[in-house]
């Protein structure tokens, strides 16, 4: 409910509850609401609150909470001149502040650099870690500070009494100096007289598990391709250091990042996507493409990166076709696409007798009366046989090829519909239903719109 409860010691108002007293149970930090991250050093309290600014308790030795005197405050004080913070730190006597424009601000004890403003001065307000920009985030130690930087590098200044800021030396330093040899890390700590964090090294590039696949669809419809990908596991690997001791570090792979990509020209050149119609999830392991003609015979891939490297996966090729509902905007005038008796998918237009739908099955001109390309009968020694052209591109539609003996009740069963070949984009399929099961049958085509 962003409250604050604090127990134990006391003595410096550090429980900020207003008294002095120690609390062996919790008790609420006094008028304190909307809190979104606390921090606690030496004998202080901090809270960070959603509006950005921060809020001090406790003893004020050093000037830690950014007061211009000695004294302990029982009760939580705002820190002058501190806004738009998204992360705090405390440390022993000195205090840090992460803005949201990446910089780093620090208040309080300086006697050995900690607050990194190039001095030793203690500050009674915040002032700005000297040279550091794009911070991700930041700790502090007894009396030396860290910053995890965007890039993966680690800062650290301070006090270096027992190497803790691993710049190879043991001077303490009043302004960042990066750790030596640490690159990749993710999330830094800092203690007494020591600084931790954790990196990622190199492993081996992931591995797609599951390839995309091909898509036909009609146009309007969406079509997605999906990746999936193992990436390598962690590891222990044996390191020696400069002074010949030898550690254990944990070798740990980045999560992966998805970089969809198209070609328009057969696969030759790649272009990156990104999010936007008709894409969506360009940077995931699933793409969807809100279709158009305009995009038939696009060709598209997916990139996976880790620390280590790229894993492409296979190109794969969307087609896209009309359907019926394009089929008959190219067919049918304006006025007539407005009138179903005329364009619609059970109207007949001419005189054969033929639907709309049926005529677009079969890839016949509507507005004309047919008398060929229509399907056939035949007879095998065996089978009666029932043959079909259609073009290749009629996704939108399911054929079935059905029998009859009386006209009245009529079934697939029996009848096996099989491809033949295609040829010019017309497919040839037919029907066969075996003689010894009826002396003569009646053959039907069905056609759907899935």
């Amino acid at each position: 409910d962003g409250t604050v409860w604090a127990r134990g010691g006391n003595g410096s108002g550090q429980l900020g509850d207003g008294t002095g007293i120690e609390r062996h149970t919790p008790v609420q930090v006094s008028g304190l609401s909307g809190v979104t991250a606390i921090g606690c050093g030496g004998e202080q309290g901090q809270a960070l609150k959603g509006d950005g600014t921060v809020w001090a308790w406790g003893i004020y030795y050093s000037y830690q909470n950014g007061a211009s005197n000695y004294f302990s405050h029982y009760t939580p004080a705002q820190i002058s001149g501190l806004t738009d913070v998204r992360a705090i730190a405390c440390g022993s006597a000195h205090s840090l502040a992460l803005k949201n424009d990446a910089t780093l601000w620090a208040w309080g004890n300086n006697s050995f650099g900690q607050l990194g403003d190039g001095t030793t001065t203690d500050r009674y307000t915040p002032v700005q870690v000297s040279g550091l920009t794009g911070v991700r985030s930041s700790t502090s130690g007894y009396m030396h500070s860290l910053a995890l930087k965007k890039d993966g590098t680690v800062w650290a200044w301070g006090s270096n009494l027992h190497g803790e800021l691993g710049d190879g030396t043991m001077a303490d330093r009043n302004s960042p100096v990066q750790v030596s040899g640490v690159t990749g890390a993710t999330a830094i700590a800092g203690g007494q007289s020591i600084s931790l964090a954790i990196i990622t090294l190199p492993v081996g590039s992931p591995t797609i598990t599951t390839q995309p696949t091909n898509k036909t669809v009609v146009a309007g419809q969406p079509a997605t391709f999906t990746v999936g990908v193992d990436n390598p596991p962690a590891s222990l690997v044996q390191q020696s250091s400069s002074t010949g001791s030898r550690y254990l570090a944990a070798s740990i792979p980045s999560d992966p990042t998805y970089q969809w990509q198209v070609s328009t020209d057969g696969g030759s050149n790649w272009n990156d996507l990104t999010n936007g119609a008709p894409y969506s999830g360009a940077d995931t392991p699933t793409l969807t493409v809100t279709t158009s003609t305009g995009l038939n015979v696009y060709v598209y891939r997916c990139a996976v990166t880790n620390t280590v490297g790229i894993t492409t996966s296979d190109a794969v090729v969307l087609t896209v076709h009309l359907g019926f509902e394009g089929w008959r905007a190219l067919k049918f005038t304006a006025g007539e696409l407005a009138d179903s008796s005329k364009s619609g998918p059970n109207a007949i237009y001419g005189t054969d007798g033929l639907t709309n739908l049926v005529k677009y099955a079969l890839g016949l001109d509507p507005k004309t009366t047919t008398t060929t390309g229509l399907p056939v009968t035949s007879n095998t020694a065996n089978d009666w046989v029932y043959t079909y052209t259609c073009p290749s591109d009629r996704c939108d539609l399911a054929y079935a090829v059905e029998v009859s003996t009386d006209l009245i009740n009529w079934t697939t069963s029996g009848v096996a519909h099989e491809y033949v070949f295609s040829s010019g984009g017309i497919e040839t399929w037919r029907g066969r239903f075996s003689r010894a099961s009826a002396p003569k049958v009646f053959f039907r085509l069905r056609v759907s719109r899935q």
